[in-house]
């Protein structure tokens, strides 16, 4: 149990200040009544827990 908690703690740290990642352009979205649209699906470092906590400098 305490290597689960001390591997877990280790990767939330580690991930919470990884650099973003660009993983694809996505084109040719439209709706109906809409125009087409673009955009960039795009990782975020870091876990739900790491970034509530992380200074809003580091972000």
């Amino acid at each position: 149990m305490f290597a689960k908690r001390w591997v877990m703690r280790f990767l939330e740290k580690t991930m919470a200040y990884s650099p973003s990642l660009i993983y694809s352009k996505i084109e040719g979205i439209q709706s109906i009544p809409g125009p087409k649209v673009e955009g960039w699906l795009i990782s975020v470092g870091g876990t739900p827990r790491t970034i509530m906590y992380i200074p809003s400098f580091h972000i």
